[in-house]
């Protein structure tokens, strides 16, 4: 599969620098933008998102 892409952009793999960035990007999008999560847990999603993203897993 080939992507064009506008020559300003580029597809780069993420390293361990970049971990803290991935992590951030899918706390928000499991709880901002999931439809389950909210339903589960109706408050407190900032809170949840600052609580999840200063867990880390080895």
């Amino acid at each position: 599969m080939t992507l064009s892409l506008a020559p300003q952009y580029e597809i780069r793999l993420l390293g361990p620098e970049h971990e803290e960035w991935a992590r951030a990007i899918c706390i928000h999008i499991n709880i901002f933008h999931s439809p389950l999560w909210p339903v589960v847990y109706p408050e407190n999603n900032t809170q949840r998102a600052y609580q999840t993203f200063r867990l880390r897993t080895i």
